[in-house]
């Protein structure tokens, strides 16, 4: 469905007539993780090198945490961070290959140890349904224009040395395992939540808990064995307050004892190219580590070190913006030419001030004739189909699309709205929920 990586990994990726041309950074220890966002170029809608020589982006690009060594934490064991989903205008398809997604890595190491690891977050533009709610194995489609997320680990090394289990009751949480890309052996577990998330904010927490050598019931029946060894234990939860998802991961202790200081974070985009439709915004802000003796800093300074973007296709990836007045990191493609290109740098300090939160305005008019509502905006427009099953996603006949923001009456909508207001007007709520 959508690849996870470790930065740090050997690159398991497609031959290289088959990637697309990213422009790299100077970062070291970044360009695997660029080389193993790309994927063989008919599975992005035939992103990357073209016959007639011609290039089409896939819609990637890479920021990373670049702290300077005096404000490094060599032995951090918990990192936090606040992620809201401002603005899910899709359209995604409901098998996912064209969904837009956001990416955050965590990574770890052992100071002389084996390989690093990383847990993986995932943000995507349709929310994914299994069959099953304990290690789904089936996947069921989706709901469309709804937010996902999630948190993974991945056997990078093709060692079975990987673990989850859930935390919270799994009426939210359902722990998923399969195959990353149908390659055989490379086997992710993950914990997806099943709630509705678009105009939410999760506050994010990682945080290391002990040892074990006991691995029963660290992975799903009918994957693989997990090796016997000594694991560290990881607790990723997520919460808006009124509800929290939890899942704990295993990682070799030999190569996952801190978080590491130099990248301990980094961020990306998947399908953000401008051939993909459907404006997406997300923010990121507040990042912060904590040292074994409780010594914090925060992750002020970030870098982008990868992305494709060309004289022809532009107008996505990272840029700053301010969120409840403070500086922020947006992830967003309104097609404008002020995102972040290879090496250019963004602090969240709050010294270095606060700039507007723009958000593009949009036109929205319904379409009582199709049943759709249409967008505009300086870049594109698009249909919305509200009343039927979109793409062939799974849009239960019982749900119905509400107004929250802002008030409608009948069916005409205001003509002015910023991007995170139309969200909500799309969001879709089982009829007698808040």
């Amino acid at each position: 469905m959508c690849p996870q990586m470790n930065p740090s990994a050997p690159p398991r990726i497609a031959p290289p007539h088959s990637r697309s041309r990213l422009k790299r950074g100077a970062v070291a220890g970044t360009l695997l993780l660029a080389d193993l966002l790309l994927r063989p170029a008919g599975v992005r809608a035939g992103c990357g090198p073209q016959p007639d020589g011609s290039n089409i982006p896939c819609g990637s690009s890479f920021l990373v945490s670049t702290p300077p060594l005096e404000d490094q934490i060599p032995d951090a064991v918990r990192l936090s961070y606040r992620i809201r989903f401002d603005a899910n205008l899709g359209p995604a398809d409901p098998v996912g290959s064209s969904w837009k997604l956001v990416f955050c890595w965590v990574n770890f190491h052992t100071p002389g140890g084996g390989n690093p690891q990383s847990i993986q977050f995932q943000a995507t533009n349709g929310r994914p349904l299994y069959n099953r709610p304990q290690c789904a194995t089936g996947y069921a489609g989706s709901i469309l224009y709804e937010t996902g997320f999630g948190a993974g680990v991945t056997d990078h090394y093709f060692g079975g040395q990987i673990g989850a289990r859930l935390v919270e009751p799994a009426d939210s949480l359902v722990l998923n395992s399969y195959e990353v890309d149908a390659i055989n052996g490379l086997w992710q577990i993950s914990g997806w939540s099943m709630r509705p998330l678009n105009g939410i904010e999760l506050a994010v927490e990682i945080t290391r808990e002990g040892t074990t050598t006991d691995t029963a019931g660290w992975n799903c029946p009918d994957t693989f064995t997990l090796t016997d060894g000594l694991y560290r234990i990881w607790r990723v939860a997520w919460s808006d307050g009124s509800f929290t998802n939890a899942t704990r991961f295993l990682l070799p202790e030999s190569s996952a004892r801190y978080i590491r200081p130099g990248d301990a974070v980094v961020l990306a985009t998947e399908n953000f190219t401008s051939l993909n439709p459907g404006y997406t915004r997300v923010t990121f802000h507040d990042f912060e580590v904590e040292s074994e003796g409780g010594a914090r800093r925060s992750l002020d300074s970030w870098r982008v070190t990868a992305e494709d973007q060309n004289e022809t296709y532009s107008g996505w990836g990272f840029r700053k913006t301010c969120v409840d007045g403070a500086p922020a990191i947006e992830v967003s493609n309104d097609g404008s030419p002020d995102y972040l290109r290879v090496n250019d740098s963004l602090s969240l300090a709050a010294s270095d001030g606060c700039p507007p939160d723009f958000q593009p305005r949009l036109s929205v008019e319904w379409l009582p004739a199709t049943g759709s509502v249409r967008i505009e905006w300086p870049v594109r427009a698009f249909d919305f189909d509200l009343l039927t099953t979109a793409g062939g996603g799974l849009m239960p006949d019982a749900w119905q699309p509400v107004a929250v923001v802002p008030e409608i009456s009948g069916r005409t909508l205001q003509t002015e709205l910023t991007a995170s207001e139309a969200a909500a007007f799309l969001m879709l709520r089982q009829p007698g929920t808040e």
